[in-house]
């Protein structure tokens, strides 16, 4: 049979293992749970990626111009006969 003085080690050992755990969890949980911080962090990752593609767009415009200007009329030829087809249907109703 184990003597007090040993049940009381290992109750101190296991007290100050649990204390150890709870410490560690707490910081886990901090930075989980601090949504601020995590928010803020990814819209700085949102605008250093936007500025990112913006660079790369600027580059390839400058780059090969042309294309660009055929890019943007295709875009401007969609939206003129997306708008032209919704007209014409609404005036035949």
């Amino acid at each position: 049979m184990r003597d007090q003085q040993e049940i009381e080690r290992e109750l101190e050992s296991a007290r100050h293992d649990l204390e150890q755990d709870v410490s560690q969890l707490k910081e886990v949980v901090r930075s989980k749970v601090d949504i601020r911080q995590r928010a803020k962090d990814a819209v700085e990752r949102g605008k250093q990626e936007v500025v990112d593609l913006g660079r790369r767009v600027g580059t390839g415009t400058r780059e090969h111009p042309w294309t660009a200007i055929a890019f943007l009329a295709g875009v401007i030829a969609l939206v003129a006969t997306s708008i032209y087809v919704a007209r014409r249907r609404a005036s035949a109703c």
